[in-house]
């Protein structure tokens, strides 16, 4: 059975699927054939994401109010707000009465390699040492936040400023106007969620 749990932020719950079904399982649970367009990704990993996701779709009733919009952003017609995220065996889906954005990220090396591409000046200096869980702690902030925005073309070194940072929570501005507030919580050891909101 699917491991499902909820994580309740202000103003929005985040169904979370950790998962530990094979392909196979994962296709008896969904009661259908794998969509193509789930079948044609190369990852075994990837489909079993996009497999839970939609079973996930499927059991919070979303299948016939979730659509994308011109920039490829989820919305649901409904007046409530969602936001998508995968990594590694956990696929969230982000519900809320105000606009949202989260992401799940694991730790990765790869970070430490494209720091001048998502770190600017000012976040150099916030008073942690810029170690490997502040630096997936701010690149956690800065996807939740361009999912929240919804804006292509966000730059995540020159549009988007994480101010305030600490293990469970955080602030942002984006383009030096815009406040967001920021939570996270880890997963486990590797994996941490962000949800975004605006102040």
């Amino acid at each position: 059975m699917p491991k499902i749990k909820s994580i309740a932020f202000t103003d929005a719950t985040i169904h979370l699927w950790q998962i530990t079904e094979s392909i196979e399982e994962l296709l008896t649970i969904f009661q259908d054939k794998m969509p193509e367009s789930i079948s044609e990704h190369r990852s075994e990993l990837h489909r079993k994401q996009l497999l839970a996701r939609s079973i996930l779709q499927k059991k919070l009733s979303l299948d016939n109010i979730l659509f994308k919009n011109e920039q490829g952003k989820p919305f649901l017609n409904n007046g409530e707000y969602i936001s998508i995220s995968h990594a590694d065996n956990y696929v969230g889906l982000a519900i809320s009465k105000q606009p949202i954005g989260i992401d799940i990220e694991k730790t990765s090396d790869k970070l430490t390699r494209i720091i001048s591409k998502f770190l600017n000046k000012n976040e150099k200096n916030l008073p942690n040492q810029l170690d490997g869980k502040q630096l997936l702690h701010i690149w956690t902030a800065k996807e939740s936040i361009y999912k929240l925005m919804g804006i292509r073309g966000l730059r995540f070194r020159e549009d988007i400023e994480i101010t305030k940072l600490d293990k469970n929570t955080g602030e942002a501005l984006v383009k030096n106007d815009t406040k967001i507030t920021l939570f996270f919580e880890d997963l486990s050891n590797e994996v941490l969620i962000c949800q975004a909101t605006l102040q």
